[in-house]
């Protein structure tokens, strides 16, 4: 067998030829021949170690990267798997939603995301407003509940606008209450407890200011109009409350 050369055998920084047998129990330095290089136990074979080739991995420039989005492989290498991971990070940006064409319909579950939402900013704008309770004939003298009828199907709703057309005679030196949700003025309060109705007259009618609490709160399917102080004089009226259903 010929003797192998340091010029033949890759080298540490030194210059030296280094080798471990397999077993690692024996190890050479130098400038060998074959008599001095070690075998492993068991095949026989050449067994090399290279200390002078260990790379620092973090200290490796990603030379070929290219941000490119993807699903990561088993096969794949370093830079390609960072060149997917990064490509697949920038695609989580928030994107305009392209194509977006409002149009009312049933969401259905094999719709896309686009689908969605042009069908419910649809439905939301055209929805349209409704009378939800009404009180005809109320008696604008007494100050216990007079309950509303619900007119609308379904059970949660927005109110949006509110009227108090007088009826018959005249409202006189105070008529003044809200409208609630609950009896005996609990719950919320859609009018306040001080809402004036006295110019309540022939051809003059009322537009209640509607409270904050209309528009935040979860309101009972039940509405009443409940006067703190009734008319001196006789005079009806009828409640209108308009509103979007919601359910």
């Amino acid at each position: 067998m010929a003797i192998k050369t340091a010029s033949v055998w890759p080298c540490n920084e030194l210059g030296e030829v280094v080798m471990q047998q397999g077993t690692g129990t024996t190890s050479v330095t130098g400038f060998l021949d074959e008599s001095q290089i070690p075998t492993d136990d068991a095949t026989g074979k050449f067994v090399v170690r290279f200390p002078s080739m260990d790379v620092d991995v973090l200290d490796t420039p990603i030379t070929g990267y290219v941000s490119g989005a993807g699903a990561l492989a088993a096969t794949d290498t370093i830079v390609l798997a960072i060149n997917k991971l990064n490509g697949n990070d920038a695609l989580k940006a928030l994107n305009l939603i392209t194509g977006f064409v409002s149009g009312a319909g049933t969401v259905a579950a094999t719709d896309t995301v686009l689908q969605g939402i042009n069908k419910l900013d649809g439905n939301y704008n055209t929805r349209t407003e409704q009378l939800l309770f009404v009180l005809r004939g109320a008696d604008m003298q007494l100050n216990t509940d007079q309950a509303l009828t619900k007119v609308f199907a379904g059970t949660k709703y927005r109110v949006k606008d509110i009227m108090v057309n007088h009826a018959s005679g005249t409202a006189t030196v105070a008529c003044a209450g809200g409208i609630y949700d609950t009896v005996t003025k609990g719950g919320n309060a859609l009018v306040a407890a001080g809402e004036n109705y006295v110019t309540l007259a022939a051809g003059v009618n009322v537009a209640p200011t509607i409270t904050s609490v209309a528009n935040t709160a979860v309101l009972a399917p039940t509405l009443y109009l409940s006067l703190s102080t009734g008319s001196t004089g006789a005079c009806t009226a009828d409640v209108f409350v308009y509103g979007y259903c919601v359910d």
